[in-house]
């Protein structure tokens, strides 16, 4: 399909409320600004505590923080998702789904209380440190405790109203840690405590935006309706965390909190700019496809616009880093954290290919089809404990994370042939986009290969930084003009979005 096609199809298409397209965008903006403003938020903090606390604190909160989520996802029915995707009103569910919540999240609290000191000495933690994992059970008291009908506002694409609670909380976190690491103690405490104010002031927020208080019910028989998607769901979440918490959890048993913290960093920042990207997909593409999954050709215009922002704004995030990680390293955190380079090098490109699954995942799911999504998963699970073994046994650390992407590779195979079938996508529409960021790529790959021995004989990370800069411009330089020549991609896809958000320049306004 020509691009002045897709274009007439969107046009002609729109009900009297602009469309889902439309809504779906500026719901976007809003959720994309706040994603991008708490990851902001989440990299100062980090800057400024990396030069105060040691990697073996990060180690520690990780332990704690991975132990909080694999309990709630090991006993979450996929309800929330379930709820998102389903049509109609939900109200008749939510109290049910939030008592049934209240008591999960009560036992699951005395679990990881009683079993903290074992979990400690299964990760190499002392007595002190167990502490921090106990305290853990806190945190998921507190989210039982949010409003449910939060959820209402991600149904209705509404994440304007849910931006000032993210940012509110973020600031919280980051401050409060900030505090303690220089008042009080320079240790996990400092980031527990951070968490603390997370969850507290994100709960607080969750009643301001939405009044309507949840009540006790005990009518769990209703929630059988949410089974049928959500039991899919469950186990695609629960394969989704074990993959995205593996590796960590592997290098934590088999070597220290020191290196766990430097590989959980490094693998963090790799993926900064495409976990941005995957949560804008996944909050905003997921319930707008659900409202059109019967017009498959909107789907396959939804997939391919997903595709050209993941273009546009990771992929060259992900080479940068991969080309310049240690300049950025050195600048932004200094020489005590340089040895992380590597792992956030390998991820940088590693989770370009986490956010194309992911996109897979997000149709997949909008169509009604996570079975799919399930298939894939236990796929990867297969592969990936052998390969992990595998890359550690030949290159420690790195080499576990090479094997977990060769995993990722694989997946990536499967999903795009299972997208044939479920949604009749090829390879023909993925050409202006295939096109562009090969061409960009080669670009900033050989212009870096000829000028990074002079960038770096300088010894000014300042200048370094600001070749880093260079190289990203000319990524998108080349880009553009790549896909202005095919007539179609990335180029196209970001003026549709900029008119809907209403800031195209007048100049590009008058010749399209």
């Amino acid at each position: 399909m020509t691009q002045t096609a897709v274009n007439t199809a969107e046009e002609t298409s729109l009900p009297e409320d602009r469309g889902v397209y439309h809504k779906s965008v500026q719901s976007g903006k809003w959720f994309l600004i706040g994603v991008a403003a708490t990851k902001v938020i989440n990299l100062a903090t980090f800057f400024i505590l990396a030069r105060i606390l040691v990697p073996a604190d990060y180690g520690v909160m990780a332990v704690t923080m991975f132990m909080v989520g694999l309990l709630d996802k090991v006993t979450e029915p996929g309800f929330g998702d379930a709820l998102v995707q389903r049509k109609e009103s939900v109200e008749k569910y939510l109290d049910a789904v939030w008592t049934f919540d209240l008591i999960r999240y009560g036992i699951l609290s005395g679990l990881l209380m009683f079993g903290g000191g074992w979990i400690a000495s299964f990760f190499h933690l002392d007595a002190s440190q167990a502490m921090i994992v106990r305290a853990g059970g806190i945190l998921l008291i507190l989210g039982a405790l949010s409003n449910i009908r939060m959820v209402n506002f991600a149904r209705g694409l509404e994440y304007k109203k849910i931006l000032i609670r993210d940012i509110a909380s973020q600031i919280a976190l980051g401050g409060i840690a900030i505090v303690v690491a220089l008042t009080v103690s320079a240790s996990p405490w400092a980031l527990f405590a951070g968490q603390l104010g997370l969850y507290i002031v994100g709960l607080t927020f969750s009643y301001l935006l939405m009044p309507v208080r949840p009540r006790i019910d005990f009518n769990f028989g209703k929630l059988r309706d949410l089974f049928g998607f959500g039991k899919w769901v469950y186990v695609q979440n629960l394969l989704d965390y074990v993959f995205q918490y593996f590796d960590k959890l592997f290098i934590g048993r088999m070597l220290d909190p020191n290196t766990l913290g430097l590989y959980s960093r490094g693998k963090d920042l790799g993926g900064l700019v495409t976990g941005i990207i995957q949560s804008l997909i996944g909050k905003i593409a997921f319930p707008a496809l659900s409202r059109v999954q019967g017009e498959i050709h909107k789907v396959q215009q939804g997939f391919l616009k997903s595709i050209d922002v993941l273009i546009i704004l990771a992929v060259p995030a992900g080479l940068l880093l991969s080309l310049q990680g240690g300049v950025i390293v050195s600048f932004l955190l200094g020489d005590k954290w340089i040895a992380l380079t590597l792992i956030l090098k390998i991820f940088a490109i590693g989770n370009l290919i986490v956010a194309v699954n992911a996109i897979f995942q997000t149709v997949f799911a909008s169509l009604g089809r996570p079975e799919v999504n399930v298939g894939l998963h236990l796929l990867q699970f297969a592969l990936t404990i052998p390969a992990a073994w595998l890359g550690f046994q030949i290159y420690h650390a790195p080499g576990l994370a090479m094997g977990v992407i060769a995993t990722w590779v694989v997946t990536l195979g499967a999903s795009w042939f299972m997208a044939g079938r479920v949604f009749r996508i090829g390879m023909p529409s993925l050409r202006p986009a295939f096109w562009s960021v090969l061409s960009a790529s080669l670009a900033v790959f050989l212009l870096d290969l000829l000028a990074r021995n002079a960038v770096l004989a300088t010894g000014n990370t300042w200048i370094g930084m600001g070749w880093v800069a260079c190289l990203g411009a000319v990524y998108l330089f080349v880009m553009f003009g790549v896909s202005r020549v095919q007539g179609a991609g990335p180029w196209y896809t970001a003026i549709s979005v900029a008119k809907e958000l209403g800031i195209l320049p007048k100049i590009l306004r008058s010749k399209i």
